[in-house]
């Protein structure tokens, strides 16, 4: 329905494209919080900066930038939404933060569709004490990569 692959074409560099299949128009509702679809346009814009494994670490800026979302709130809303959307009982989004030694949360990194086998880490950036962030519950990630 939705798949996210590396390209070949006539570039400098691969590129990773988005493929949506027609019916996933029968799953546009599943990203509506009832008030609006903001978190389909953030899983649409973190899909199109995925590397080919899924990985994607866009900054919360550029997220807002590229989707037209005026306030932090918003965002924050549209991936709280995110982390909960299942289509056919498979979760199409998680969020993953660093943890730091003086206990704060650094930098994040996304995972889409993160119920199918992948490598564990995003490859070629320096994460160190990766942790899925969902309120109420917190996964670690191993961080050898």
């Amino acid at each position: 329905m939705i798949s996210i692959f590396s390209g070949r074409g006539i570039a400098d560099a691969a590129r990773v494209h988005a493929q949506i299949d027609v019916d996933f128009r029968y799953h546009i509702h599943e990203f509506s919080n009832g008030r609006n679809t903001n978190a389909l346009a953030v899983f649409l814009c973190i899909g199109l900066h995925a590397d080919q494994n899924g990985w994607a670490w866009p900054g919360r800026s550029l997220i807002q930038q590229e989707t037209g979302l005026s306030t932090e709130r918003a965002l924050t809303a549209a991936l709280a939404h995110l982390r909960k959307v299942k289509i056919q009982g498979q979760r199409v989004f998680a969020h993953y933060r660093e943890g730091r030694a003086d206990g704060q949360k650094g930098r994040s990194a996304y995972l889409i569709f993160p119920d199918l086998p992948h490598d564990g880490f995003p490859k070629g950036n320096s994460f160190e004490n990766l942790q899925e962030f969902n309120p109420g519950a917190s996964r670690r990630l191993p961080t050898s990569g």
